[in-house]
């Protein structure tokens, strides 16, 4: 069943409300988001306790009516959508890519993760801890053998090339998985940055 605006856009609200609420560390971007909107912007959780607060006999758009700040709150949650959805691509493509790796290693090789929500495994490179998105390394000396970060068309750009730069100044050989279509993108970047990529991977 297809769901109307109204109730495409409620259940939009529930589904940040209840990110705000589970103190994720989007949960933070989001409210960052908020102070650099309007200093007159009442707290997201304030202003869905007086969205939910005033009365289920109302329509949904009778009830936003009234509520302050209504615009600048749904753009704000629009914003939030985009970012939830770009991250869980960027994971999505992570896991299964790792997965794929995990098939081919070498009995003395293992492999690690890090997603958007759960950076848990650092690579130290000089006096710089990062957390790659994939790393591969050697189970008995622990050195990092190879490293890949995953990209989306979201985050194709020379912000992201930076990370690349503490990639490569090891001696792992690094490795882009991006889009397809982005594959010029960042040939361009790699070649202005003066980025040494072993390879790509596009899906």
């Amino acid at each position: 069943m297809l769901l109307s605006d109204s109730q495409g856009r409620e259940q939009s609200i529930h589904k940040v409300w209840r990110l705000l609420k589970s103190g994720s560390s989007l949960a933070s971007r989001f409210q960052d988001e908020q102070s650099e909107s309007e200093d007159m912007l009442p707290s997201f959780d304030k202003w869905c306790e007086d969205y939910f607060k005033s009365g289920n006999n109302e329509s949904y758009d009778e009830i936003l009516a009234k509520t302050p700040n209504s615009n600048l709150q749904l753009e704000i949650i629009d914003k939030v959508e985009t970012t939830l959805s770009a991250e869980k691509l960027h994971n999505d493509i992570l896991l299964e890519f790792a997965e794929e790796l995990s098939r081919n290693l070498l009995p003395s090789e293992a492999i690690r993760t890090n997603t958007n929500e759960n950076k848990r495994n650092s690579v130290i490179t000089g006096n710089c801890e990062y957390y790659p998105d994939i790393y591969i390394f050697d189970k008995t000396s622990d050195s990092v053998k190879a490293i890949y970060e995953v990209e989306t068309s979201k985050t194709m750009n020379e912000d992201s090339a930076e990370k690349w730069k503490l990639c490569v100044s090891g001696i792992a050989r690094f490795y882009l998985v991006i889009p397809a279509e982005s594959l010029a993108v960042a040939k361009k970047i790699v070649g202005k940055l003066q980025i040494n990529v072993q390879g790509y991977y596009t899906y």
